[in-house]
């Protein structure tokens, strides 16, 4: 009894006495959890530490610790099939589709972008924010797509990219913006006059990227492919 008395001491007062850091626990959250589908393409926390899970054909999945709910086409969700979520600078989030285009929720209403609007593809495999504040969406089949915050504006292989189904973007340290294709490689873009070069390296299929100190230098468009 004093034994278990002076444990129960030590783990109030003792940190050391807890579980170590290497104790860990696992839990998985699914349909029966609230979660939409079990099958998730895509995650992201916003900046209230809430979290949003993208599925395959369920909608988006919102978590905040306690409760989940759903957001689908009957919110106004562009498509119950969702490939990537970005959380611009307003703290909007934005919803990139498997065929219905590109989703901006601002916490209040829903606003889609398509084709009639300028993005050039329904299927939104990447998106990102620049430093300016522009939005750059990667489609399969239709190129990249900027907007500004009033018009859309499409780069295809006609303008230098290297393949125009692009599953992943990224800003580099120097401001370039390089796309990963499935299929040729990797663009690099720094906003300039359109000249494009080949150089060999890695991989012809980019399908994820990550930011690192690029070096600077160069114009136009630069396709990287072997």
């Amino acid at each position: 009894m004093k034994a278990r008395l002076m444990w129960l001491l030590l783990t109030a007062v003792v940190p050391s006495a807890l579980p170590s850091p290497g104790y860990c626990v696992w839990q998985t959250f699914g349909p029966s959890s609230g979660l939409a589908r079990g099958a998730v393409e895509c995650m992201l926390e916003d900046r209230d530490g809430v979290l949003w899970f993208g599925t395959s054909w369920g909608g988006v999945s919102r978590y905040d610790g306690v409760t989940w709910r759903t957001y689908t086409t009957a919110d106004g969700l562009a498509n119950n099939s969702v490939r990537c979520i970005l959380e611009d600078r307003t703290g909007a989030l934005w919803f990139g589709t498997h065929g219905g285009g590109v989703s901006r929720y601002d916490g209040v209403s829903w606003r889609t972008y398509t084709a009639a609007d300028g993005v050039p593809n329904g299927s939104v495999h990447s998106i990102l924010e620049d430093r300016s504040g522009c939005i750059w969406v990667g489609t399969d089949g239709g190129g990249a797509s900027r907007y500004d915050g009033s018009v859309w504006r499409t780069f295809t292989t006609a303008d230098g990219l290297g393949e125009d189904r692009v599953f992943s973007t990224l800003q580099d340290h120097y401001g370039n913006v390089w796309f990963g294709t499935l299929g040729n490689g990797v663009t690099r873009y720094d906003g300039g006059g359109g000249r494009t070069s080949r150089l060999r390296t890695g991989s012809r299929t980019m399908m994820c990227a990550r930011s690192s100190k690029a070096a600077p230098g160069g114009c136009g468009l630069e396709a990287r492919m072997v």
